[in-house]
């Protein structure tokens, strides 16, 4: 129950900051839009490009629009230790995983929310609604736990001030490190590049949202890199806040 009422807190908190809405909302969707217009008034050579086309293209937009949960969960996660909330909240009977799961579980609400909004634009643009798509919306959330782990232990590491120039590195790397805007499946695997891109979270996160909405289940690996990641990212964000709280140098 205590986490519930600190995760309520949490959401509120986050629903009160315009620029949240900015971000998880109104920013995925207008780049959506724009590259979707982009890539059709380039003709039908580079619309037919695998990574552009609208399964694809939506499975990225839903990873980048999630990679920018982490920014929001480090920021709310460093002001309240730089205030002292979480340094008075120590002396309730929470416990470090129920302050973690009460930054979880709002950011889950929104993630979810998040990819609803991503899907039905994509239905727009001609994305089938079938079951795998239902199949996709259910696998496809718990990889946000990836970009909220990821804030969780920026959160935990750095002040407020430090955040946003250490988190905003995360949509970058998203995009860049996992195909989102360049046709990464085309290069080669034996590609050093693409060898990297493998190994890291964000090109097997995008990889299992195309495979699914493709109809292709075979995302066994791919999931198991994502979730090494997340319950590394979780691991070390517990153990860390951990730490503190019992320093009390949070």
């Amino acid at each position: 129950m205590k986490t519930i009422v600190f995760a309520k807190r949490n959401l509120l908190e986050i629903l009160k900051d315009p620029l949240a809405s900015v971000f998880f909302i109104i920013l995925p969707i207008v780049l959506f839009i724009a590259l979707k217009l982009i890539i059709s008034s380039l003709g039908a050579d580079i619309a037919s490009v695998p990574q552009f086309e609208i399964k694809n293209l939506t499975a990225g937009m839903i990873i980048f629009s999630f990679s920018f949960i982490t920014i929001f969960v480090g920021n709310n996660f460093a002001i309240d230790r730089d205030s002292s909330f979480l340094l008075r909240l120590k002396s309730s009977p929470m416990k470090s995983h129920n302050f973690i799961l009460g930054y979880t579980i709002p950011s889950l609400i929104i993630a979810f929310i998040q990819e609803v909004i991503m899907v039905i634009i994509g239905i727009i643009f001609g994305l089938n609604l079938s079951i795998h798509t239902l199949f996709f919306m259910l696998l496809i959330l718990p990889v946000s736990l990836l970009f909220i782990g990821f804030g969780l232990l920026f959160g935990c590491l750095f002040n407020f001030k430090a955040i946003g120039p250490l988190s905003s590195v995360v949509p970058t790397a998203a995009s860049l490190l996992g195909g989102i805007f360049f046709p990464l499946a085309l290069i080669s695997n034996s590609n050093p590049f693409k060898i990297i891109c493998s190994v890291l979270p964000f090109y097997p996160a995008i990889t299992i949202g195309s495979n699914v909405l493709n109809g292709n289940y075979d995302i066994l690996l791919n999931y198991f890199i994502v979730m090494v990641y997340t319950l590394i990212f979780y691991l070390l964000s517990i153990t860390i806040f951990s730490i503190k709280l019992r320093s009390d140098k949070i």
